[in-house]
């Protein structure tokens, strides 16, 4: 490796730049073969491990220098998930442990994309992105639970935990940023056109004019603005409730007590933000939205209590 790169280079002369990209790409090829035949031929676990964790940094590294924009952490996303699947094959912790740096490195490149500001909800670049981070991690931590029921493999459950929670917190985010993307503009604009009612000094071109407020359209204006932003944390509520409920389900599903505990923390997350927005809206709905709620806790304790053996696992 360290031989091969300079004398290539050197050679290519004026094509540095595409070899730049062409050689880790290379590296990466020839070091997923030595795993690969290493695995099968039941080679030294070091130098298995050492070629799998060299095939994977080149081949970030070849992303990385051939591409650019979304496409970046996309790829660095399926790859934290191919390294995941290795895991699940061969119960190495090494390689869970390159899956979830991969899956970080693909957040933060994220991050960095300049993404268009005028981009709508979910058919755009950043949520693909965000979407394929998300899966990554969903599939590190599927690896992790299977593998911490294997024999001896029990360490794996702390591992499962912590990413399956950063899994179900990335969700939420992604989410309520859909929702806020969706919702932006209309706000936007009903909030300028709040501060614009109220008056004062309007710059142009460096000179300032002073304008009368108008009393009604401030009314109007700040009605509307709060109605929309009462409509997108009702929105977030609905998309939080319905992924918590998906959970909920396919916690009993796979019998997976995590999940489930996951699954309805959401719901109350979602009944919790659901009753900020009625909590504004006077005291009679005050009044109803307290009982309502309080009549859900109860019934959900009742549950608990009833069936704690099945929730619990």
């Amino acid at each position: 490796t360290l031989v091969f790169a300079p004398v290539a280079i050197s050679l290519a002369a004026d094509r540095s730049d595409t070899l730049d990209g062409f050689l880790p790409l290379f590296l990466a090829l020839a070091y997923g073969a030595a795993a690969f035949w290493g695995y099968a031929s039941a080679a030294p676990r070091l130098a298995n491990l050492a070629s799998l964790g060299l095939s994977a940094a080149f081949l970030a590294t070849a992303v990385s220098l051939q591409l650019d924009g979304a496409l970046v952490p996309i790829l660095w996303a399926a790859e934290a998930a191919l390294l995941a699947l290795i895991a699940r094959q061969t119960s190495e912790e090494a390689f869970g442990v390159f899956s979830g740096a991969m899956a970080f490195l693909a957040l933060f490149a994220v991050a960095d994309v300049n993404f268009p500001a005028d981009a709508g909800p979910i058919l755009n670049a950043r949520f693909a992105s965000l979407l394929a981070v998300l899966v990554a991690g969903w599939v590190l931590a599927a690896a992790a639970r299977v593998v911490s029921r294997r024999p001896g493999k029990e360490n794996w459950r702390g591992g499962f935990a912590v990413v399956a929670i950063a899994s179900h917190l990335l969700a939420l985010g992604v989410t309520a940023n859909e929702v806020t993307v969706a919702y932006g503009p209309e706000i936007d604009e009903a909030r300028d056109a709040y501060y614009g009612a109220q008056g004062g000094y309007v710059y142009t071109d460096g000179y300032g004019e002073y304008r009368e407020g108008d009393a009604a359209l401030e009314r109007a204006s700040y009605q509307k603005l709060r109605k929309l932003e009462s409509a997108q944390m009702t929105a977030i509520a609905i998309v939080w409730g319905l992924y918590g409920a998906i959970i909920l389900v396919i916690g009993f599903a796979v019998a997976s007590a995590p999940s489930r505990y996951a699954g309805v923390g959401t719901l109350l997350l979602a009944a919790g933000d659901v009753f900020l927005i009625v909590w504004e809206l006077g005291t009679g709905y005050r009044i109803v939205a307290s009982f309502t709620v309080g009549v859900l806790l109860l019934g959900g304790a009742y549950l608990f209590a009833r069936y704690r053996r099945r929730i619990t696992g």
